[in-house]
């Protein structure tokens, strides 16, 4: 299915500053099923993401807190976010200027926190930070939550 035919199904949701208000624009999109997570994601990925990104992401403001924590001087990114039908929680994507890759996943069916993973272009971990509105804190096992968005970002290419 061309992604032109899927976009009419596809509900966007778009993460303000990565955690900070929430828009909804009319398409609804899930990543369903399961599958081995990837390392990375292919260049047909990152294109089709970056397409989407391209047509559908929203500037957003970076808050102070993120920039230190992520190490970040970018403060406006274009996020693209989605909604999961199932969990109803949030997944965001955005690229850096460097060519690396910025996810925020947003737990609201556990524990409420947005946890954001900074990665470099070989899809390794830089940085990342849990949220609870404007506290931040330190992730545990960050390589294992980047691993996830990487495996639902994946799912969400592969539709398109």
């Amino acid at each position: 299915m061309s992604a032109a035919r899927m976009r009419p199904r596809m509900r966007i949701v778009l993460l303000g500053a990565v955690l900070f208000g929430l828009a909804f624009s009319q398409r609804a999109f899930a990543a369903a099923g399961a599958a081995p997570a990837p390392t990375s994601l292919s260049a047909a990925q990152l294109k089709k993401l970056d397409n989407l990104l391209a047509d559908d992401g929203i500037d957003q403001n970076v808050p102070a807190v993120i920039l230190t924590r992520l190490g970040l001087s970018q403060r406006v990114v274009k996020q693209l976010g989605v909604v999961d039908k199932e969990t109803s929680d949030l997944h965001a994507y955005a690229r850096l200027r460097d060519g690396g890759v910025l996810f925020t996943f947003v737990d609201y069916s556990k524990t409420k926190l947005a946890y954001t993973y900074r990665l470099d272009p070989a899809f390794k971990v830089v940085a990342s930070v849990a949220m609870a509105k404007t506290v931040a804190s330190d992730i545990a096992n960050p390589e294992a939550g980047a691993k996830a968005e990487l495996a639902y970002w994946a799912q969400v290419a592969d539709q398109l």
